[in-house]
């Protein structure tokens, strides 16, 4: 068999490659660099750029983006899971000063925090008006979890005339009053920002004050991880605020 039709088709495509090649300006294939020389000058015209400003603009929006995402996360977490660690005495978040005392009906009961942190004692109205009088020392949970404390009681007066109360969102527990003077323990769980404390009752004010003294005091506050969370996402919350803020003037 004759080998010259072969080569003659193989010289009629190497003839087409080369017209191809005369004609075609534009190599088929480009580096994906734009800055590369082999890509042609049309193509570098063509090519998307951004100024300086653009690309600032972006990287701030994205970073606004992110702190965000971050605060809501971070905040979300904190509500979330809130667990709590018992602070064992007055002190801190539940320090006396942070607490509120209210007289109803124009008493004057006070609270002696010369023991604080070990022990507060809260007077009932004494101030012979012959008035109902309630001697309230509350205070906001700080945490969901158990407040727990040892409590003891004692008046010169008789009867039921004063008496010492637990608090939970104004509600009265009874501890003990003139006539069942004595001490004991109590516990009871509380949500984050219910009100609780303590109450001594004066229904005459007349011979003496009732005297309710608490020690060995614990109440839930957030640990420290999550005032963390919370300090972080709040900070993320400031930083957005700002820049909105800025960008907006």
């Amino acid at each position: 068999m004759s080998a010259a039709p072969e080569i003659g088709k193989a010289h009629a495509a190497l003839a087409a490659a080369s017209e191809y090649k005369r004609n075609v300006k534009d190599p088929p294939f480009f580096l994906t660099t734009k800055n590369d020389p082999g890509i042609p000058r049309r193509m570098k015209t063509l090519a998307p750029t951004r100024t300086r400003n653009q690309r600032n603009q972006a990287v701030s929006i994205n970073l606004e983006k992110s702190l965000t995402r971050y605060a809501l996360a971070t905040a979300g977490l904190a509500a979330v899971a809130m667990p709590a660690a018992a602070k064992a005495d007055f002190s801190g978040y539940y320090a006396p000063s942070h607490w509120t005392l209210t007289n109803t009906n124009g008493g004057s009961g006070f609270v002696d925090t010369s023991g604080a942190p070990a022990s507060i004692v809260l007077h009932g109205s004494a101030d012979q008006s012959l008035n109902t009088t309630d001697t309230d020392f509350t205070i906001a949970a700080a945490a969901s979890g158990t407040v727990s404390f040892h409590w003891s009681y004692f008046s010169t007066d008789t009867g039921p005339f004063d008496a010492a109360y637990f608090l939970l969102n104004g509600v009265p527990t009874f501890l003990a009053d003139n006539g069942s003077q004595g001490s004991g323990n109590f516990s009871i769980a509380v949500s984050g920002g219910n009100i609780f404390g303590f109450r001594v009752e004066s229904l005459d004010n007349l011979f003496g004050d009732g005297e309710l003294t608490v020690s060995n005091f614990s109440a839930p506050v957030p640990e420290g991880s999550t005032l963390s969370l919370l300090a972080l996402g709040a900070l993320g919350v400031a930083i957005v605020m700002r820049r909105r803020a800025q960008a907006a003037a």
